[in-house]
């Protein structure tokens, strides 16, 4: 029995389990992350979080519990890719999670969502050096870069997730995340409206109709990054892009 083996004892691994959850959730619990022969324990630190679903869990031992999978590692995964729910980030394993009954609009959407994601950010491009040649990766950056260099998120952010947060999606009304140059945002809900956000707009340029809601408002740097960017990664996107951004006033 090796060090790893030995840190998980008598703990059953969920269904794509990652490594770190499961050690986590055995005997040693988060001493076992820096366990000697754990891969993990070359990292240096713990991340501040995992993601978690309501509905992956366990029956141990009379008790319930509930599991990080490896896929939620990916900056992009917001929604669980076998029960189209929104992702919830806890610092420590929980002991409960309460699920929701989602409208049906809403439970098509989230589906749509986890598909979505799941289709581009395991891709062949999203391997070193490759994961610039995604569209939807341009599109995100547009929709992340910062309008106003005083505040911590960009405009376009802050529409799409308000309009998610009237539909009854699970953000807050608005992006509260720390004003840190990063390629996603920190914290759990404003990474789901930034994700559904952009999800919406690659529809939108996708199929040429416009978006039900106004179109995003971006620096003219950022909207002619945007056009060159996609004309030379997606031309029939590059056609539609005055559908969906429009030029800050």
């Amino acid at each position: 029995m090796n060090a790893i083996e030995l840190a998980g004892l008598g703990c059953c691994r969920g269904a794509g389990e990652s490594l770190s959850s499961w050690l986590r959730a055995g005997p040693l619990g988060s001493n076992a992350l820096a366990f000697p022969g754990s891969p993990t324990a070359k990292q240096g630190r713990l991340r501040e979080g995992d993601l978690y679903c309501p509905a992956c869990r366990l029956e141990e031992y009379g008790r319930r519990r509930w599991y990080s999978r490896s896929e939620w590692q990916y900056t992009s995964c917001v929604v669980c890719s076998v029960h189209n729910v929104p992702l919830v980030r806890c610092d420590a394993p929980p002991t409960h999670l309460r699920g929701r009954r989602w409208p049906r609009a809403l439970r098509s959407e989230f589906s749509a969502l986890g598909r979505w994601t799941g289709g581009w950010s395991k891709s062949d491009a999203q391997r070193e050096g490759g994961h610039h040649l995604l569209p939807e990766v341009a599109v995100l950056r547009a929709i992340l870069a910062r309008t106003d260099p005083r505040m911590p998120h960009s405009r376009a952010l802050a529409e799409g997730q308000w309009q998610l947060w009237i539909e009854g999606w699970p953000v807050s009304a608005g992006p509260l995340y720390p004003v840190q140059r990063q390629r996603m945002p920190a914290r759990q809900s404003d990474r789901l409206a930034a994700m559904a956000t952009t999800h919406r707009a690659c529809l939108c340029l996708e199929s040429g109709v416009a978006l039900n809601w106004q179109p995003f408002a971006v620096r003219l740097r950022t909207l002619a990054w945007l056009q060159k960017r996609l004309f030379q990664l997606k031309p029939a996107w590059s056609e539609h892009v005055s559908l969906c951004f429009t030029r800050e006033r």
